[in-house]
Protein backbone atom coordinates (compact mmCIF):
# COMPACT_ATOMS: atom_id res chain seq x y z
CA UNK A 1 0.00 0.00 0.00
CA UNK A 2 2.65 2.78 -1.20
CA UNK A 3 -0.31 5.47 -1.03
CA UNK A 4 -1.61 4.71 2.60
CA UNK A 5 0.21 7.24 4.67
CA UNK A 6 -0.55 9.81 1.99
CA UNK A 7 -4.54 8.65 2.41
CA UNK A 8 -4.22 9.08 6.40
CA UNK A 9 -2.13 12.53 6.18
CA UNK A 10 -5.27 13.28 3.77
CA UNK A 11 -8.05 12.48 6.45
CA UNK A 12 -5.92 14.38 9.25
CA UNK A 13 -5.57 17.38 6.75
CA UNK A 14 -8.52 19.92 6.33
CA UNK A 15 -8.75 20.87 2.67
CA UNK A 16 -9.99 24.50 3.59
CA UNK A 17 -6.57 24.86 6.02
CA UNK A 18 -4.88 23.64 2.51
CA UNK A 19 -6.79 26.26 0.32
CA UNK A 20 -6.29 28.83 2.84
CA UNK A 21 -2.38 28.27 3.05
CA UNK A 22 -2.06 27.76 -0.61
CA UNK A 23 -3.99 31.75 -0.76
CA UNK A 24 -2.02 32.78 1.66
CA UNK A 25 1.48 31.56 0.07
CA UNK A 26 0.81 32.97 -3.27
CA UNK A 27 -0.53 36.69 -1.80
CA UNK A 28 1.68 36.81 0.08
CA UNK A 29 4.72 35.48 -2.93
CA UNK A 30 3.15 38.21 -5.06
CA UNK A 31 3.28 40.87 -2.80
CA UNK A 32 6.86 40.58 -2.25
CA UNK A 33 7.63 40.75 -5.76
CA UNK A 34 5.28 43.62 -5.95
CA UNK A 35 7.04 45.62 -3.05
CA UNK A 36 10.99 44.39 -4.39
CA UNK A 37 10.18 44.77 -7.99
CA UNK A 38 7.36 47.66 -8.64
CA UNK A 39 8.32 50.06 -6.17
CA UNK A 40 8.97 53.26 -8.10
CA UNK A 41 8.48 51.10 -11.55
CA UNK A 42 6.38 53.43 -14.35
CA UNK A 43 3.28 51.87 -14.95
CA UNK A 44 1.96 51.25 -18.14
CA UNK A 45 -0.43 53.50 -20.27
CA UNK A 46 -3.69 51.53 -18.59
CA UNK A 47 -2.34 51.44 -15.46
CA UNK A 48 -1.75 55.03 -15.04
CA UNK A 49 -5.56 55.64 -16.03
CA UNK A 50 -7.13 53.14 -13.71
CA UNK A 51 -4.70 54.09 -10.95
CA UNK A 52 -5.79 57.67 -11.63
CA UNK A 53 -9.80 57.05 -11.80
CA UNK A 54 -9.19 55.32 -8.21
CA UNK A 55 -7.22 58.76 -6.86
CA UNK A 56 -10.19 60.82 -8.09
CA UNK A 57 -12.53 58.65 -6.63
CA UNK A 58 -10.36 59.41 -3.63
CA UNK A 59 -9.89 62.75 -4.01
CA UNK A 60 -14.40 63.09 -4.61
CA UNK A 61 -14.22 61.48 -0.91
CA UNK A 62 -11.82 63.52 0.59
CA UNK A 63 -13.39 66.35 -0.60
CA UNK A 64 -17.32 65.92 -0.02
CA UNK A 65 -17.63 62.39 1.40
CA UNK A 66 -20.10 60.39 -0.19
CA UNK A 67 -21.93 62.86 -2.70
CA UNK A 68 -18.29 63.73 -3.82
CA UNK A 69 -17.32 60.09 -4.72
CA UNK A 70 -20.71 59.83 -6.67
CA UNK A 71 -19.69 62.64 -8.04
CA UNK A 72 -16.71 61.57 -9.38
CA UNK A 73 -18.09 58.04 -10.54
CA UNK A 74 -20.52 59.32 -12.92
CA UNK A 75 -18.49 61.93 -14.08
CA UNK A 76 -16.04 59.18 -15.08
CA UNK A 77 -18.27 57.24 -18.26
CA UNK A 78 -15.20 55.19 -20.29
CA UNK A 79 -14.33 52.73 -17.90
CA UNK A 80 -15.92 49.98 -15.85
CA UNK A 81 -15.61 51.01 -12.42
CA UNK A 82 -15.33 48.61 -9.80
CA UNK A 83 -11.82 47.78 -9.59
CA UNK A 84 -11.21 52.08 -9.50
CA UNK A 85 -13.84 51.52 -6.22
CA UNK A 86 -12.14 48.83 -4.41
CA UNK A 87 -9.08 50.68 -4.64
CA UNK A 88 -10.13 53.60 -2.84
CA UNK A 89 -10.58 52.55 0.54
CA UNK A 90 -6.95 51.60 0.58
CA UNK A 91 -6.43 55.16 -0.93
CA UNK A 92 -7.82 56.86 2.05
CA UNK A 93 -5.92 54.77 4.04
CA UNK A 94 -2.19 55.09 2.67
CA UNK A 95 -1.65 57.26 -0.68
CA UNK A 96 0.59 56.35 -3.00
CA UNK A 97 0.15 54.14 -6.03
CA UNK A 98 2.29 50.69 -4.96
CA UNK A 99 -0.51 50.08 -2.15
CA UNK A 100 -3.73 50.00 -4.83
CA UNK A 101 -2.01 46.94 -6.15
CA UNK A 102 -3.83 45.40 -3.00
CA UNK A 103 -6.89 45.14 -5.12
CA UNK A 104 -5.74 42.71 -7.46
CA UNK A 105 -4.02 40.50 -4.82
CA UNK A 106 -7.80 40.40 -2.79
CA UNK A 107 -8.93 39.29 -6.34
CA UNK A 108 -6.24 36.66 -6.84
CA UNK A 109 -7.83 35.41 -3.26
CA UNK A 110 -11.26 35.51 -5.00
CA UNK A 111 -10.58 33.55 -7.89
CA UNK A 112 -8.35 31.02 -5.20
CA UNK A 113 -11.28 30.65 -3.06
CA UNK A 114 -14.13 30.29 -6.02
CA UNK A 115 -12.42 28.00 -7.93
CA UNK A 116 -12.18 25.61 -5.17
CA UNK A 117 -15.74 26.10 -4.45
CA UNK A 118 -16.44 24.90 -8.13
CA UNK A 119 -14.10 22.09 -8.04
CA UNK A 120 -15.71 20.83 -5.02
CA UNK A 121 -19.09 21.29 -6.11
CA UNK A 122 -17.71 19.05 -9.03
CA UNK A 123 -15.53 16.17 -7.86
CA UNK A 124 -15.42 16.57 -3.84
CA UNK A 125 -12.78 18.67 -1.63
CA UNK A 126 -9.79 17.57 -2.88
CA UNK A 127 -9.99 17.90 -6.16
CA UNK A 128 -11.23 21.22 -5.59
CA UNK A 129 -7.84 22.53 -3.92
CA UNK A 130 -6.32 20.54 -6.81
CA UNK A 131 -7.89 23.04 -9.12
CA UNK A 132 -7.07 25.52 -6.93
CA UNK A 133 -3.70 25.24 -7.48
CA UNK A 134 -3.27 24.78 -11.16
CA UNK A 135 -5.08 27.71 -11.64
CA UNK A 136 -3.49 30.31 -9.15
CA UNK A 137 0.02 28.65 -10.60
CA UNK A 138 -1.20 29.94 -14.16
CA UNK A 139 1.80 32.06 -15.55
CA UNK A 140 -1.37 34.04 -16.97
CA UNK A 141 -2.71 34.74 -13.45
CA UNK A 142 0.35 35.22 -12.27
CA UNK A 143 1.12 38.25 -14.82
CA UNK A 144 -2.17 39.73 -14.54
CA UNK A 145 -1.79 39.98 -10.56
CA UNK A 146 0.98 42.15 -10.96
CA UNK A 147 -0.24 45.13 -13.18
CA UNK A 148 -2.86 47.04 -11.71
CA UNK A 149 -5.50 45.99 -14.68
CA UNK A 150 -9.21 44.79 -14.97
CA UNK A 151 -8.33 40.57 -16.33
CA UNK A 152 -7.70 39.61 -13.14
CA UNK A 153 -10.42 41.11 -11.42
CA UNK A 154 -12.93 40.53 -13.97
CA UNK A 155 -11.48 36.53 -14.14
CA UNK A 156 -12.62 36.13 -10.21
CA UNK A 157 -16.06 37.94 -10.80
CA UNK A 158 -16.74 35.46 -13.67
CA UNK A 159 -15.41 32.16 -11.72
CA UNK A 160 -17.51 33.64 -8.78
CA UNK A 161 -20.75 33.60 -11.04
CA UNK A 162 -20.20 29.68 -12.34
CA UNK A 163 -19.78 29.26 -8.57
CA UNK A 164 -22.97 30.92 -7.44
CA UNK A 165 -24.94 29.12 -10.98
CA UNK A 166 -23.87 25.49 -9.82
CA UNK A 167 -24.86 26.05 -6.19
CA UNK A 168 -28.31 27.32 -7.65
CA UNK A 169 -29.45 23.53 -8.55
CA UNK A 170 -30.38 25.14 -12.08
CA UNK A 171 -31.55 27.93 -10.28
CA UNK A 172 -33.87 26.24 -7.67
CA UNK A 173 -32.33 27.84 -4.95
CA UNK A 174 -33.12 31.70 -5.01
CA UNK A 175 -30.48 33.08 -3.28
CA UNK A 176 -27.91 31.16 -4.84
CA UNK A 177 -30.11 32.37 -8.74
CA UNK A 178 -30.38 36.08 -7.19
CA UNK A 179 -26.63 35.86 -6.32
CA UNK A 180 -25.43 34.55 -9.66
CA UNK A 181 -27.25 37.22 -11.39
CA UNK A 182 -25.25 39.80 -9.16
CA UNK A 183 -22.28 39.23 -9.57
CA UNK A 184 -22.74 38.79 -13.30
CA UNK A 185 -23.50 42.33 -13.11
CA UNK A 186 -20.76 42.91 -10.95
CA UNK A 187 -18.68 41.20 -13.89
CA UNK A 188 -19.75 44.22 -16.31
CA UNK A 189 -18.55 46.61 -13.82
CA UNK A 190 -15.24 44.92 -13.40
CA UNK A 191 -14.31 45.15 -17.16
CA UNK A 192 -16.26 46.89 -20.13
CA UNK A 193 -15.76 43.55 -22.34
CA UNK A 194 -17.81 41.17 -20.23
CA UNK A 195 -20.82 42.67 -21.62
CA UNK A 196 -20.06 40.53 -24.74
CA UNK A 197 -19.59 37.23 -22.30
CA UNK A 198 -22.24 37.82 -19.72
CA UNK A 199 -25.02 35.94 -22.12
CA UNK A 200 -23.38 33.23 -22.24
CA UNK A 201 -23.61 32.53 -18.40
CA UNK A 202 -27.03 33.54 -19.15
CA UNK A 203 -27.63 30.77 -22.14
CA UNK A 204 -26.22 28.21 -19.84
CA UNK A 205 -28.60 28.90 -17.17
CA UNK A 206 -31.30 29.26 -19.16
CA UNK A 207 -30.84 25.99 -20.70
CA UNK A 208 -30.64 24.71 -17.29
CA UNK A 209 -33.58 25.25 -16.26
CA UNK A 210 -35.35 24.40 -19.76
CA UNK A 211 -33.88 20.69 -19.75
CA UNK A 212 -35.64 20.15 -16.24
CA UNK A 213 -38.15 17.87 -16.00
CA UNK A 214 -39.78 19.26 -12.54
CA UNK A 215 -39.12 22.67 -11.31
CA UNK A 216 -39.12 24.61 -14.36
CA UNK A 217 -41.32 27.44 -13.34
CA UNK A 218 -39.47 27.99 -10.35
CA UNK A 219 -35.99 28.03 -12.48
CA UNK A 220 -37.76 30.57 -15.20
CA UNK A 221 -39.02 32.58 -12.14
CA UNK A 222 -35.30 32.61 -10.35
CA UNK A 223 -33.45 33.48 -13.64
CA UNK A 224 -35.75 36.09 -13.92
CA UNK A 225 -34.71 37.36 -10.45
CA UNK A 226 -31.34 37.00 -11.35
CA UNK A 227 -30.79 39.11 -14.41
CA UNK A 228 -33.23 41.73 -12.83
CA UNK A 229 -30.52 42.25 -10.09
CA UNK A 230 -27.74 41.91 -12.05
CA UNK A 231 -29.06 44.34 -15.02
CA UNK A 232 -30.07 46.59 -11.82
CA UNK A 233 -26.04 46.76 -10.35
CA UNK A 234 -24.77 47.42 -13.96
CA UNK A 235 -27.37 50.22 -14.11
CA UNK A 236 -25.50 51.60 -11.60
CA UNK A 237 -23.19 53.13 -13.84
CA UNK A 238 -24.12 51.67 -17.20
CA UNK A 239 -27.56 54.12 -17.70
CA UNK A 240 -25.06 57.08 -17.27
CA UNK A 241 -22.29 55.42 -19.43
CA UNK A 242 -23.86 53.73 -22.19
CA UNK A 243 -23.13 55.71 -25.01
CA UNK A 244 -19.95 55.90 -24.32
CA UNK A 245 -19.80 52.14 -23.84
CA UNK A 246 -21.02 51.66 -27.15
CA UNK A 247 -18.82 53.21 -28.83
CA UNK A 248 -16.11 51.47 -27.15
Amino acid sequence: RPFAGARRLALRVHPLAVLALLVVCVTGLDAWWLDHFRRGYPLNTDESAYIKIAFDYAAGWRAHGPSGLWQAFVDQRSQAPLVPLAAVPIALVHQGILPSFGVELGFLALLGLATYGVGRELAGRWFGVLAAVLVLALPGITDFTRVFIFALPATAMSMAAIYALIRSHALQRTRWAVAFGALLGLCVLTRTMMIALVPGALVAAAIQVAARREGRARGTRNLVLGVTAGCGIAAIWLVHSWSVVTDY
